[in-house]
């Protein structure tokens, strides 16, 4: 569900909205003209994902998972 209509705008915005609150359909962070998209199911997946913005450009992302130890690793990632 999108109240706000956000998810279906393709318009572009006075800025590019960065959001979570609904999954991807790939399970990893989307971009779109006007969006970029972070929820990456970590209850599910295991992956949490963040954006890193650098100099108001996306530079890239980092996204946590389960390490064959069990601990958590973060990678860097760009699509």
């Amino acid at each position: 569900m999108d109240p706000c209509g956000i998810l279906d705008h393709v318009d572009q915005f006075d800025h590019i909205v960065v959001h979570g609150h609904t999954i991807t359909n790939s399970l990893w962070p989307e971009i779109y003209q006007n969006r970029i998209a972070l929820d990456t199911a970590a209850y599910r997946t295991g992956r949490l994902s963040a954006a890193v913005i650098r100099h108001d450009r996306l530079s890239h992302f980092l996204c946590t998972g389960i390490a064959a130890n069990g601990g958590i690793s973060v990678e860097e990632w760009m699509s």
